[in-house]
């Protein structure tokens, strides 16, 4: 399941992206979508060269773009992430880790300060677009694994994906993204900062 470009599910015969079904011996109703299937492979990302990248950008502004003009039926609205705090740091760091993670926190903080509150700043965003949730294909490249998906800030996407790599593959996101929507490129340390401070409170959990 996933997406190529915008399309990001089938519409049935009435234009609705779900339908209510039921199912024998299951009760009650069940909602449920079907989504496009995504030809492609993944690649590492030391496979990647600076066009991919470019091309991984232009991807997750594509998603993005269509999120703007988007909004999921109230049954099926996912929890809007965008105003959590910043996740509590673990006890017992030494003094070299805590200062770290307070500049990682202070960092993610302004980056988020720094957004207006509306459609141009969050929306529906993937939630967990790592490598792995990237295939490259002849034909382009698709997302797929959207369980996490949610209301977020959208440089967090692409944040998840720049955690991972170096320059100049960073560069050549950004690069990619602004072909398609407006970035702040001084954003990305702070949402990397805040991307990378969720995965250790999640691991301290």
């Amino acid at each position: 399941r996933g997406l190529v470009g915008s399309e990001m599910c089938i519409r049935d015969r009435n234009g609705e992206i779900y339908r209510s079904v039921s199912t024998p011996g299951v009760p009650g109703f069940r909602l449920v979508s079907l989504f496009r299937w995504v030809e492609g492979r993944h690649l590492s990302v030391e496979e990647w060269t600076i066009d991919l990248a470019r091309a991984v950008g232009r991807m997750i502004g594509e998603i993005h773009l269509a999120s703007e003009g988007f909004d999921w039926p109230d049954e099926l609205a996912p929890e809007d992430r965008s105003g959590d705090p910043i996740p509590p740091f673990p006890g017992g760091l030494s003094p070299k880790k805590q200062e770290e993670l307070e500049g990682m926190a202070e960092l993610a903080t302004g980056a988020i300060g720094s957004l207006a509150d509306d459609r141009k700043a969050h929306g529906v965003i993937h939630g967990s677009l790592t490598p792995e949730h990237i295939l490259f294909s002849s034909s382009g490249i698709g997302a797929i694994g959207f369980s996490s998906c949610r209301y977020g800030y959208y440089p967090y996407d692409l944040a998840t994906v720049a955690a991972v790599v170096l320059e100049p593959l960073r560069e050549g996101l950004v690069a990619g993204y602004r072909e398609v929507r407006n970035l702040n490129p001084e954003l990305l340390p702070g949402f990397i900062a805040l991307r990378r401070l969720e995965l250790l409170a999640r691991r301290r959990a």
